[in-house]
C-alpha cells in the first residue's frame, strides 16, 4: 500500500490534556503535566489498556481504543472514547466523570458532567442509575458514557459500533426512551381532549339564556324552597332527642363555619345523614351567614326583567348601557326609538316617567 511522508512536521501542533482543559504545544510539557497532576489517572488508564490488550491477544477483534490509549492499531472504541470525540466536535471540554460507590463492597454508580464553555445553562449532566450500577469503577464510567451517548446521539445507530458488552445497556436505554416518548404523547393527547371538552362545555353554557333575579325575587324563591323542605318527607324523621353522635355531627358543622343554631336545626331535621344535612344548610341558611367555601361565587344582579329567549335579547350597546339602571328592555327600546337612538335623551325620558 501507499506510505505517508517520511517526516511529519508537528511543530506548533496543539495537544490537549486528556484529563483536563489544559492545552500544550510541546509533548514534553504535556507529559510532565500528566505526571504531576494526573499520575493516578494515567496509571489506572495504562493498566486498563494493558489488560484489554492481554484480553485481545487471542482475537484480532478485541483491540479497543480508550481515552489515553497509546498509538497503535485498534478495531473498536470504548463509550468514553466516543463521548470524548463528540465533545471535541462540539468544541466542549472533555467530560468529567465522578464515580461513586454506595458503600464498602457495594456496586458503583457514576455522574458525568459535560460543561458548555459559553453558556452554563447548556451544561449537560447525566447519571448511571442504581439499577444499572457496575461492579467496578471503570465499568461504571464506561456505562455512564453509554448513557451520555444515548442522551446526545440517541438517534444514531451507535449499537453498530459500540463494544458488544454494552449493547444490552444501549437496548435498555432505547426501550426506556421509546416508552417515555409514548407516555408524553399519551399525556399530551389527554390534555388536548380535556381542553376540547372544556371548550365544548363553555360553548354550551354560552348558548344558554341568562337568568337574573332581583333581590326580592331571589328571597321569594329561597322562601319557597325552604317551605318545600319543611313539608318534605325528611321532616317526618325529625330528631326529638340528640345523642352523642348527633352532637358530634353538629360539632363538625360548626368547625366548617356554620352557626351552632343552624347546624342543630339541620341535624334535628335530617338526623345523621351528613350529606342531606349539609345540603339543607346550603339551601336554608342565609347566604350572608354561610362559610366562604359554601357561599355563592357570584353576587346577585338586580335586573327587573329578562327576555324569554336568546333571540329576543337585545344586543345593542345602548340598550345594555341603560339596562344597568334597571329599566326594562322594551321601555329602553321605545325610549331610544323616540329619541333617535340618543342615550342621554332616552335616559332622561325614562327617568321622567318615574317622577
Amino acid at each position: 500500500g501507499t506510505k505517508g511522508p517520511e517526516k511529519v512536521d508537528k511543530r506548533n501542533e496543539e495537544k490537549q490534556c486528556p484529563y483536563c482543559d489544559r492545552i500544550f504545544k510541546q509533548s514534553g510539557r504535556l507529559t510532565d503535566h500528566i505526571k504531576k497532576k494526573h499520575a493516578d489517572q494515567a496509571e489506572e488508564d495504562l493498566k486498563n489498556v494493558d489488560q484489554k490488550k492481554q484480553e485481545g491477544q487471542g482475537s484480532k477483534n478485541a483491540v479497543t481504543m480508550d481515552v489515553g490509549s497509546r498509538g497503535g492499531y485498534y478495531t473498536q472504541k470504548t463509550p468514553k472514547m466516543f463521548l470524548h470525540e463528540w465533545c471535541q466536535k462540539q468544541k466542549r471540554p472533555i467530560p468529567k466523570y465522578h464515580p461513586k460507590q454506595q458503600g464498602e463492597g457495594d456496586k458503583w454508580t457514576c455522574k458525568v458532567v459535560m460543561h458548555d464553555p459559553k453558556k452554563k445553562e447548556n451544561t449537560i449532566v447525566f447519571f448511571l442509575d442504581r439499577e444499572l450500577s457496575a461492579d467496578t469503577k471503570e465499568e461504571a464510567c464506561q456505562m455512564a458514557a453509554v448513557v451520555g451517548l444515548h442522551r446526545v446521539a440517541g438517534d444514531r445507530a451507535m449499537h453498530r459500533v459500540l463494544p458488544k458488552t454494552f449493547l444490552s445497556l444501549w437496548d435498555q436505554l432505547h426501550v426506556k426512551s421509546v416508552e417515555r416518548k409514548q407516555s408524553q404523547e399519551r399525556r399530551q393527547e389527554r390534555e388536548e381532549k380535556r381542553k376540547e371538552k372544556e371548550k365544548r362545555i363553555n360553548e354550551w353554557f354560552a348558548q344558554l339564556p341568562e337568568v337574573h333575579l332581583s333581590n326580592e325575587n331571589k328571597e321569594l324563591v329561597e322562601s319557597l324552597v325552604a317551605a318545600f323542605a319543611e313539608v318534605s318527607p325528611d321532616a317526618e324523621r325529625k330528631v326529638k332527642k340528640l345523642d352523642s353522635e348527633h352532637l358530634e355531627l353538629i360539632g363538625k358543622f360548626t368547625k366548617l363555619g356554620f352557626k351552632e343554631k343552624d347546624a342543630t336545626n339541620a341535624v334535628k331535621l335530617n338526623g345523621l345523614d351528613h350529606k342531606q344535612a349539609l345540603e339543607w344548610l346550603c339551601i336554608n341558611v342565609d347566604e350572608r351567614s354561610l362559610p366562604k367555601q359554601y357561599a355563592p361565587l357570584i353576587a346577585p344582579v338586580t335586573i327587573v326583567s329578562q327576555s324569554s329567549s336568546a333571540k329576543d335579547k337585545s344586543t345593542k350597546k345602548e340598550v345594555k348601557e341603560l339596562q344597568r339602571y334597571g329599566y326594562p328592555a322594551h321601555e329602553i327600546e321605545a325610549a331610544l326609538a323616540s329619541s333617535s337612538q340618543d342615550v342621554e335623551r332616552a335616559f332622561l325620558s325614562l327617568f321622567g316617567k318615574l317622577a
